[in-house]
């Protein structure tokens, strides 16, 4: 998680410099398809192919690869998320992609250092969380 956080981050400040209006369309196009889904595995392709193609506009070439495979590689650990709390989601998306068309990079990494801030505590933080306050209570 802490890779995706780091790889989140920096593409997208470079996406925000580099992203084609293109891109930016079919960005938007990817959150319009993710809020109108009503079932995990579509919203699921939707959200993989939105960060993949925030990494692509990013126009780090090889890093942008990397970056790929460690998204690929925490997908295999996703577990199908309630489609109301996938929604929520993606009003981050939208927010992102706002951003990144007025060129605003702080505030386009903030969105995704939140969004990853997000995951990384619900999926990961809150697992271990509940495990310290049974072993605190002893």
């Amino acid at each position: 998680m802490d890779r995706r956080l780091l790889f989140e981050c920096a593409v997208t400040h470079y996406a925000a410099v580099n992203a084609t209006s293109e891109q930016l369309d079919e960005l938007e196009r990817l959150t319009r398809e993710m809020a109108k889904s009503s079932d995990w595995s579509y919203y699921h392709r939707m959200d993989e192919q939105f960060h993949q193609l925030v990494g692509t506009a990013s126009s780090l070439d090889t890093a942008v690869e990397v970056c790929h495979e460690t998204l690929a590689e925490l997908y295999d650990y996703l577990i199908p998320y309630p489609i109301e709390k996938l929604h929520t989601s993606s009003r981050d998306h939208i927010a992102l992609v706002a951003a990144l068309r007025a060129g605003n990079v702080e505030e386009a990494v903030e969105f995704s250092r939140k969004h990853v801030d997000i995951l990384h505590r619900t999926m990961f933080m809150g697992l271990t969380g509940g495990r310290a306050k049974a072993s605190t209570s002893d």
